[in-house]
Parts: C-alpha cells; sequence; structure tokens
C-alpha cells in the first residue's frame, strides 16, 4: 500500500519535518537532511496513485 507520510526528524534539536511517499517499510531509515538523524513517520495517510510522484517514491520533501 503506498502512503503519504508526515517525518519529522528523531533529533530533538533539530526541527526539520518532510512528506513523504512510499510503503511503511521504505519510508524507514532515511536521514535527515539538516543533521543526519533518522526521520521517523509520525502521520499517514493511504495515497492515491494517481497522485504518486514520478520521482523516486521514498524521497522526502520539506513539509509546508
Amino acid at each position: 500500500m503506498l502512503l503519504l507520510a508526515l517525518l519529522e526528524c528523531s533529533n530533538p534539536r533539530c526541527e526539520a519535518t518532510y512528506e513523504g511517499y512510499g510503503t511503511a517499510a521504505e519510508l524507514r531509515g532515511i536521514p535527515c537532511e539538516e543533521c543526519g538523524h533518522e526521520l521517523e513517520a509520525v502521520a499517514y495517510a493511504e495515497a492515491d496513485r494517481a497522485c504518486e510522484p514520478i520521482a523516486p517514491r521514498v524521497q522526502p520533501r520539506r513539509a509546508a
């Protein structure tokens, strides 16, 4: 199942937040671009396959 996830940095001093597309397994272990710590999924939503990005699914982008 393709998910849209809100990802937050696991480093308590870093406030980076991202969005990422992928399966739950693909969304684990992604490093933060700001500090290198692992990102943690804090919320999931089922993603519509029609909205699936063409770029790699697990490439996070900064959340608004």
